[in-house]
């Protein structure tokens, strides 16, 4: 009998998390499972990067206004074009990661 080897031939010892879950499932990565992982790491990057945005270019521009009156209204112009985007990418990262942690058994 043949040693366990992970999904691309390493060593079972190697395996990495992954690896186990989709032993655990009786499954390879289906198509389901591919467009669930890009679309949760896709949802994290943009998440990162509206915030990094945020933080770096919104919050310095705002307090080099001049009035409270400005910085309240600048801000809250921008942030309404934040705002669609931050709850789909939230909605999208957390169903996709939900159905990640079901299906590769990870609880």
């Amino acid at each position: 009998m043949s040693p366990r080897r992970c999904s691309d031939g390493r060593p079972n010892q190697q395996c990495s998390v992954v690896d186990v879950a989709m032993r655990r499932a009786g499954c390879g990565f289906g198509a389901a499972s591919e467009i669930s992982r890009v679309l949760h790491v896709l949802g994290v990057v943009l998440w990162i990067c509206e915030v990094a945005n945020v933080t770096t270019v919104l919050l310095p521009a705002t307090k080099r206004m001049r009035t409270s009156e400005d910085r309240i209204m600048f801000f809250e112009t921008v942030e309404r074009g934040f705002a669609l985007q931050a709850r789909i990418t939230t909605l999208v990262t957390g169903v996709s990661g939900l159905y990640l942690l079901y299906k590769f058994d990870l609880w």
